[in-house]
């Protein structure tokens, strides 16, 4: 398995097809091994549905991890809503399955807020640790309020997931949101740090950086707002 990183396909209110970009997908269908079509994983064995609940904080992962037959598993890190929503402007999301062009396979909704969200949320957050918030009383939950824990659990959650299909059903993740360049950079760099011992080293850190932040042209100038 391997980790592939683009951005939203340009399906738009028409449902247009792109047959390049599914001749792609095909591509990496056919890296997977036939082996692996009636087997679990690179054991051939079941995680423990229970385990998988735990690390991941809900039940329906065990059956996407243990029995999905997808050769090609799509993270789609945006909720669904807004990936729906995207089609009105041109984007959108893949059709997979029986009914679309991309065949083999499945895509996984991972439901994370996008910039405004989760500036919104660090807004909340600095303002109640700032001692803002007015009584301290309900410390921990104004913290809550903010929703910036849900916003690392979603981030942690994709990533961790991402890891299991590369490293347990040695398949194919590919991974987008709308642009590629800021929920992906997190997924991807954040997986690669589950998997590779070497990116949680000093020098594998900035290797990840470079190659996962800014080869892919993430706007540092206006998410740190340098200069204002």
């Amino acid at each position: 398995g391997g980790i592939w990183r683009c951005s939203q396909p340009k399906v738009g209110m028409r449902g247009d097809s792109n047959g390049e970009d599914e001749k792609y997908f095909k591509l990496l269908s056919s890296m997977v091994s036939h082996d692996l079509d009636n087997t679990v994983g690179s054991t051939g064995r079941i995680y423990p549905p229970l385990y998988l609940s735990r690390m991941s904080g809900g039940p329906e992962l065990a059956e996407y991890i243990n029995h999905d037959p997808a050769r090609v598993r799509i993270f789609d890190l945006r909720p669904k809503s807004s990936a729906v929503a995207n089609r009105a402007t041109g984007g959108g999301y893949e059709i997979t399955g029986s009914k679309g062009g991309y065949k083999d396979c499945s895509i996984r909704w991972c439901g994370i807020g996008n910039i405004h969200a989760v500036r919104g949320s660090l807004e909340k957050l600095t303002s109640v640790v700032a001692g803002k918030g007015g009584d301290d009383m309900d410390f921990s939950g104004k913290i809550e309020d903010s929703k910036w824990i849900y916003h690392l659990r979603t981030v942690i959650k994709a990533s961790w997931e991402v890891a299991m299909v590369v490293s347990h059903c040695c398949k194919p993740a590919v991974v987008h949101c709308s642009h590629g360049w800021d929920r992906t950079s997190q997924v991807c760099a954040l997986a690669q740090m589950f998997l590779d011992p070497y990116y949680r080293t000093m020098e594998g850190f900035r290797v990840l950086v470079e190659k996962e932040w800014l080869a892919y042209g993430h706007p540092f100038q206006l998410r740190c707002c340098h200069g204002e």
